[in-house]
């Protein structure tokens, strides 16, 4: 048979105590999870003032944010064990998770409506225009899996509309 071996040594817990944070969930630790919003609003604000550049908001989320981030220090802290749950019961991160449907929805819409009115003639914006409407399926398609891992068959739902979009309704089955 096989040798079992005793563990004399308790593993090392990958955390420092000291990066532990005993607290409740509050406002500051939900509002960051806006930006997806502010990626797919900015696009026909941009339209409409005449910018003809859509991927302004793409190279800043792929190019600046990621430079401001080598820039800051990382946030290294976890919540405790003892308020863990009270984080995954917190309905309020579902806030910006369904605005980012609103959003994106409203973009698609919009894009729809762009092309069906002819308002669109250089094929430069419509590239731009069909990459941003891209780019913000792919940020829905993300939210709809942090959906499917919700309880709520309303949850559910929503995350299989977002999928639907670009053809991948069957996503639940898979996963």
């Amino acid at each position: 048979m096989g040798v079992q071996a005793e563990v004399t040594q308790q593993l090392e817990h990958p955390v420092a105590k000291a990066q532990i944070v005993d607290r409740m969930p509050n406002w500051m630790d939900i509002i960051p999870y806006f930006l997806p919003c502010v990626f797919v609003v900015i696009n026909p604000m941009l339209y409409y003032s005449g910018v003809d550049n859509f991927l302004i908001p793409m190279w800043i989320g792929y190019a600046v944010l990621p430079f401001l981030d080598l820039l800051f220090t990382n946030d290294d802290t976890n919540v405790s064990k003892k308020y863990e749950k009270a984080f995954e019961n917190d309905h309020r991160f579902l806030i910006p998770m369904y605005a980012l449907f609103l959003c994106d929805i409203l973009m698609y819409v919009w894009t729809i409506y762009l092309f069906i009115s002819g308002e669109v003639t250089s094929w430069r914006t419509t590239i731009s225009i069909t990459l941003t409407a891209a780019h913000s399926n792919g940020l829905t398609g993300l939210m709809g899996h942090e959906l499917f891992h919700k309880r709520s068959p309303l949850h559910k739902t929503v995350g299989t509309f977002t999928l639907c979009k670009f053809f991948y309704g069957h996503f639940v089955l898979e996963h």
